[in-house]
């Protein structure tokens, strides 16, 4: 894709072993983005939802539910990926990211979509800013290997965001008041996140919401 043309190298060394080349890309323009949300809007419609709940689930988490959000990312995960595609590794995480990444893409005529930049004390992994409205949206993936580590996993993934200020790069978009606070942890197919609404005019958060966790068996009672 990026001899292609459709994918564009910021950055680029080679790894340890002097075989690979690690590179930061991004999309090199309008046309190619375009090209990638009619890829990911048909390929996730087409696995399990129709063009309404596609964009119901969008819809979820810039109105804050993220408790639904987080619910139907796990019928995306249990009906689009394999088990080796969330196999836990070093690089699963990185997966998790990329998925929920390309989900979002749709929605780049409302946000601005920033992942992994500098904001703080550290790098986020995803940003979204509103062009208009007041609120923001910060997301931090964890992943582990077992379900039971589901809950302590996004709590930390919010600890990060807290505690690292990753919010200040939205103190130069005075339109901006708050910023949904999201910590998601992913265990192969299923999810739990944590949150927290941070007032960035007042500098105060919320308290602490934890989704559910769903499985297969849930999800095959509510659909």
């Amino acid at each position: 894709m990026l001899f292609a043309g459709y994918l564009k190298a910021d950055t680029s060394q080679l790894t340890a072993d002097d075989i690979f080349y690690e590179c930061e890309v991004r999309i090199p323009n309008n046309e190619v983005r375009r090209l990638y949300n009619s890829f990911f809007k048909e390929l996730f419609m087409g696995s399990c939802l129709d063009t309404t709940q596609y964009a119901s689930f969008l819809n979820h988490l810039i109105d804050d539910n993220v408790s639904l959000f987080s619910r139907d990312l796990t019928i995306y995960l249990l009906h689009t990926v394999s088990a080796f595609d969330t196999k836990s590794s070093k690089k699963s995480e990185g997966f998790y990211h990329g998925f929920v990444l390309a989900m979002l893409a749709s929605i780049n005529d409302r946000y601005y979509i920033r992942s992994n930049r500098e904001s703080g004390y550290g790098r986020y992994e995803v940003l979204l800013i509103p062009k208009e409205g007041p609120k923001a949206l910060l997301l931090e993936f964890k992943q582990v290997g077992k379900e039971e580590e589901l809950e302590n996993a996004a709590k930390l993934a919010l600890d990060q965001i807290q505690g690292q200020f990753y919010h200040t790069e939205l103190l130069q978009y005075p339109h901006v008041q708050e910023v949904v606070e999201v910590g998601m942890a992913f265990s192969r197919k299923e999810v739990i996140a944590a949150y927290s609404v941070y007032d960035l005019v007042n500098n105060q958060a919320t308290p602490v919401q934890l989704t559910s966790r769903y499985s297969e068996e849930d999800i095959d009672v509510i659909y």
